[in-house]
């Protein structure tokens, strides 16, 4: 993994914030959410509100989702929360977001990692 323009790449995987956190020097997602959002000013409230998820995307090989408020973060299927350091979640009272991943991550990442990463782009709307 590498930064270019200040954007991590990987020619060998999909990006996921876990791999953002291990390179931070942070040992979970849940750590490096909470890192990021005191260097924001933001309080979080880990608890999970899955009544308003938001989807996550492929862009130049990394998994983003994106907020409401334009703001975009790095998410992880393996610990699917979202906490937007634009915006602190606010309308949700500040508490992390549930992060839909397609049923087929797995094959889309396999297809994609075919790509040069520059090319490395899924939505949920191709899903469809």
């Amino acid at each position: 993994m590498r930064r270019e323009g200040g954007v991590w790449r990987d020619d060998t995987k999909i990006i996921t914030a876990g791999d953002v956190a291990a390179v931070a020097g942070m040992r979970s997602v849940e750590e490096f959410v909470q890192a990021m959002a005191a260097r924001q000013g933001w309080k979080v409230d880990m608890r999970v509100d899955k009544a308003h998820p938001v989807y996550a995307e492929v862009n130049h090989g990394r998994w983003l989702a994106v907020c409401e408020c334009g703001g975009a973060e790095y998410v992880d299927p393996k610990v699917p929360i979202f906490f937007c350091q634009a915006c602190g979640n606010a309308a949700y009272g500040g508490r992390v977001r549930h992060v839909v991943f397609p049923r087929a991550r797995r094959r889309i990442e396999r297809e994609l990692l075919a790509a040069p990463v520059r090319e490395r782009h899924w939505r949920r709307e191709v899903e469809r």
